[in-house]
């Protein structure tokens, strides 16, 4: 914005439009187009996320769910709409999870999660 004019033409015919010269000092304004993303929905939890991985499959173009893996070895399945699927607590005993594949294998005809982490207790 440039006196209270939204930026549409470049500025030197702006400038031309508003009858200011260019050896005036301008102040221009941005605003941003789209406001921040909002929060839909939160999940409230008592150990931090060290992994979050989405379902992956060749027909897949969207991932529909996914797998969040915590510092405290627990491993938890979420929907599309975030509603907990499945829950494993101590997974990993006493280690976090490191990294997580959730995924379909057409050979076995179902979904399968495999997850590791670090020592001591790989």
């Amino acid at each position: 914005m440039i006196d209270e004019t939204f930026l549409t033409l470049n500025i030197q015919e702006l400038l031309l439009q508003l009858e200011i010269s260019n050896e005036t000092v301008i102040d221009i304004n941005y605003l941003f187009a789209l406001e921040k993303p909002k929060p839909t929905k939160s999940t409230p939890c008592d150990e931090w996320i060290s992994t979050i991985a989405p379902f992956k499959h060749i027909l897949n173009e969207k991932a529909k769910s996914y797998v969040v893996g915590y510092f405290n070895g627990d491993v938890k399945l979420y929907n599309s709409k975030h509603a907990e699927l499945l829950s494993v607590s101590q997974l990993h005993a006493d280690s976090q999870v490191t990294d997580s594949l959730y995924f379909q294998s057409d050979a076995l005809n179902s979904k399968i999660l495999v997850s590791c982490s670090e020592l001591p207790f790989p």
